[in-house]
């Protein structure tokens, strides 16, 4: 198989994880959306083997920023133009923009990337979703980031009121306002996902992270409710044509150690992604989301040797992906370990 990519994975100041989270596990790439280049100083002095690592600099917030060590907060909209300009610079492959960013600064950072020829891709809490792909963003990192565009508005406004008030709200109100929906008769639905396609916006949904199930750790039945939801929409996303890819976000509440990945591809499988779907998520369709689908997420005469061994047949069984036994990194054999 093509080597799999990550489209969301964290690694800040470490050469470990890179290695035996993805490498060992056949992820030959992956893209950090959204930390300063300074945190992969250690990345970029090593000279083993390592995934391909692609990454979109610190992320664009507004003031107060959620992150202040992790942001460039935007001053103004030539601030946030000179900022994905300085980011492109340095080698951003593309540019994350934050949820305090307001919507004229998101405008004016999508103007500019599409100068620059890269892709803007959002975490959002306060700006809609389909607000901010208008003003040009096309890919949506969490599937958390749609609640507002779907929620009924006084729900959404006590969201936002509090969001903005203490940016920490939105970890616990995020479960209660998904839980609120009625996604089969909800008419904001039906236009969100249209403009999905339309746009040909890319989810990276990383759904494995607000997996809940009630009695377990702090799981509610409401927020038990609320993952349901959200496994419903990304398969109405689906099933209407919308582009999904995988991304692990390093960890999960339900995943072992170092499979957030694979836990991400079983709950994409629950939300109706077939095996060969779900490798098309993890290989091409990440590819294109990153711009190298040139040079990698296909097997073909030309590309970059990425290429794993799989005991078995994913296309069949996807379980079958824990069967990794070999991998070729730009058509170097990567040392195993041996469990």
């Amino acid at each position: 198989m093509p080597g799999l990519i990550d489209s969301h994975f964290h690694s800040m100041y470490n050469i470990d994880t890179p290695v035996t989270y993805e490498l060992h596990h056949g992820i030959t790439s992956f893209r950090d959306p959204g930390h300063p280049f300074k945190y992969y100083q250690p990345v970029m002095d090593f000279d083993g083997m390592l995934p391909r690592v692609f990454l979109c600099g610190a992320h664009l917030d507004g003031p107060p920023p959620v992150w202040p060590d992790q942001a460039v907060v935007v001053r103004d909209v030539q601030h946030a133009r000179e900022t994905v300009r300085e980011h492109v610079r340095q080698g951003a492959s593309a540019i994350k923009v934050y949820f305090r960013l307001p919507l004229e600064h998101v405008k004016a950072v999508c103007e500019e990337a599409g100068n620059q020829v890269v892709l803007v891709t959002a975490h959002l809490e306060l700006v809609d979703a389909d607000a901010a792909i208008r003003a040009g963003v096309r890919g949506i990192e969490h599937v958390t980031s749609f609640g507002t565009a779907l929620a009924d508005p006084e729900h959404v406004k006590h969201f936002k009121d509090s969001v903005q008030e203490d940016s920490n709200a939105r970890r616990r109100l995020r479960h209660w306002l998904w839980s609120t929906l009625d996604l089969e008769r909800s008419g904001r639905v039906e236009s969100l996902i249209q403009l999905l396609v339309e746009k040909d916006v890319v989810v990276s949904p990383t759904l494995a992270i607000f997996e809940a199930r009630q009695g377990v750790n702090d799981g509610t039945e409401e927020k038990e409710k609320a993952f349901k939801n959200m496994k419903r929409f990304v398969s109405m996303c689906h099933q209407a044509g919308v582009r999904i890819v995988v991304g692990s976000h390093t960890t999960a509440p339900f995943a072992e150690k170092g499979r957030a990945y694979q836990r991400e591809l079983e709950i994409l499988k629950e939300c109706g992604l077939s095996p060969m779907e779900l490798i098309q998520a993890a290989t091409h369709h990440n590819a294109e989301f990153f711009n190298i689908q040139d040079r990698l997420g296909t097997i073909e005469k030309g590309k970059l040797a990425d290429l794993i061994l799989i005991d078995g047949d994913p296309s069949k069984d996807m379980g079958d992906l824990n069967k990794v036994s070999g991998v070729m990194l730009n058509g170097i054999w990567v040392d195993m370990p041996s469990y």
